[in-house]
């Protein structure tokens, strides 16, 4: 079983489920109840895994989100990225360039 970034697939299912319960399948935003309308339920990385290496899966850096607000949440990061961050900024806080690329879209 391979690992991403020092945690194997197991491991990523029991944190994302630990992190859900611990906030009753709420989302964070919006406060739907995930399980009640049969969202979609994200769990979503505050800082992204281009700029954090280290401690990616742990749980600071996770929220529950509902479908609605992970794509709204997602659409947000990448204007940040795309009009604050310039490419030689976040080549120099260790983001990758297929990363960068990414967030262009």
């Amino acid at each position: 079983m391979s690992k991403t970034y020092g945690i194997s697939p197991k491991e990523i299912h029991e944190v994302r489920e630990k992190i859900r319960e611990k906030v009753n399948y709420r989302c964070y935003f919006c406060n739907r109840d995930i399980r009640r309308i049969g969202l979609k339920c994200s769990t979503h990385h505050i800082v992204p895994k281009a700029l954090l290496k280290k401690d990616y899966w742990n749980e600071d850096n996770l929220l529950v989100l509902c479908c609605y607000c992970h794509n709204k949440l997602e659409k947000l990061n990448r204007m940040i990225f795309r009009f604050i961050l310039s490419k030689d900024k976040l080549k120099k806080m260790g983001c990758e360039e297929k990363m960068y690329n990414t967030l262009k879209k």
